[in-house]
């Protein structure tokens, strides 16, 4: 294990190296689609970001045997085009077997660099006045050089290119708190940090695109004593292309 003890005395950030991701196997993984970032459900009100000229693909299960699908409700415009319209694909299942659902799908090019949040919603398009059934959103940033991350980007995911360099910014409002961060395992490396006292106080961490694969981001604030208590977990999965 390797210290590095940042400028305040009552705080110390310790980089533990690992060799797997067991929240990632657990959780997860954005994936690809021709170098696009690739969220689920799970995804629900996080956030994803990727390069301008990048696609973000939205994949939500339903039915439309029911008469619901999914719709784009908002966000949508100088940030993020939607790219055709939401198609739908039914899932596998045994012959004569009918209204199993499947999957909707929408896809939204990153057309300029910015912040929107997109909204989904499940509903029949015939009722009108009537509340959706279930919505869904994700804060979509597009970026056009560093990715810059912060505390609202938590278990979210990013989408980077081989080479691109990799910021993070994280507030600390207890300094009393220990901060490990979990080495990337290959795909990201882990360049330096550095304690900001103009981040209230807090820290700045730079990573580096190493090859294409996944990984993942992962600073933890743990309150040590007789028994250590882990108070955050910051998490955010990471896709190089």
């Amino acid at each position: 294990m390797m210290r590095i003890f940042a400028s305040s005395a009552a705080l110390t950030l310790f980089c533990a190296f690992t060799t797997s991701s067991s929240w990632a196997q657990a959780q997860g993984k954005p994936g690809s689609a021709a170098a696009g970032l690739i969220v689920g459900e799970k995804a629900l009100a996080t956030q994803a970001h990727l390069p301008v000229g990048r696609t973000l693909i939205v994949r939500l299960p339903g039915n439309p045997t029911t008469g619901f699908g999914w719709e784009v409700a908002g966000g949508t415009g100088t940030v993020a085009v939607l790219e055709g319209s939401v198609s739908y694909e039914s899932a596998p299942h045994r012959s004569g077997i009918v209204g199993s659902g499947g999957t909707f799908t929408s896809v939204f090019k990153a057309a300029a660099a910015g912040r929107t949040v997109l909204r989904l919603e499940y509903r029949r398009p015939w009722e009108k006045g009537v509340a959706p059934a279930k919505t869904f959103s994700v804060e979509m940033t597009a970026f056009a050089g560093a990715a810059a991350l912060d505390e609202k980007a938590a278990n979210g995911a990013l989408l980077v290119p081989k080479g691109a360099e990799i910021m993070l910014r994280l507030a600390i409002d207890d300094e009393t708190l220990t901060q490990e961060m979990i080495r990337p395992k290959g795909a990201v490396a882990f360049v330096d940090s550095d304690f900001r006292a103009d981040l209230v106080p807090g820290h700045l961490y730079r990573f580096r695109a190493e090859e294409a694969g996944e990984d993942e981001i992962r600073v933890r604030f743990r309150r040590d004593g007789p028994v250590t208590k882990v108070i955050r977990d910051y998490r955010v999965a990471v896709r190089v292309y």
